[in-house]
């Protein structure tokens, strides 16, 4: 089986669709399907482990990030630093 993914992976072109990787691998366009699926899966989440940790911009608390953009460890310290940032003008 581990033979069909690889070959899944190495035709899954922008330009292919599902349908056309699954007749040339000889299975089921659902099969196709999951097999993107679970290694989108895979790729996500070794992506989320690089991240690493950051510190709070608004109370200094060390964090896992779950993004790159992600400023602060929770969405209370988002809503406080929001509160606490000057009123724009015009």
């Amino acid at each position: 089986m581990k033979g069909v993914r690889d070959e899944v992976m190495k035709l899954m072109k922008p330009e292919m669709t599902m349908a056309e990787i699954a007749r040339r691998v000889g299975v089921s366009r659902e099969r196709v399907r999951q097999i993107i699926r679970q290694t989108d899966k895979k790729f996500r989440s070794r992506a989320q482990i690089k991240l690493g940790e950051r510190i709070c911009a608004t109370c200094g608390k060390k964090f896992r990030l779950r993004n790159r953009k992600q400023r602060y460890c929770s969405l209370t310290c988002a809503k406080r630093a929001q509160r606490t940032k000057a009123p724009r003008i015009g």
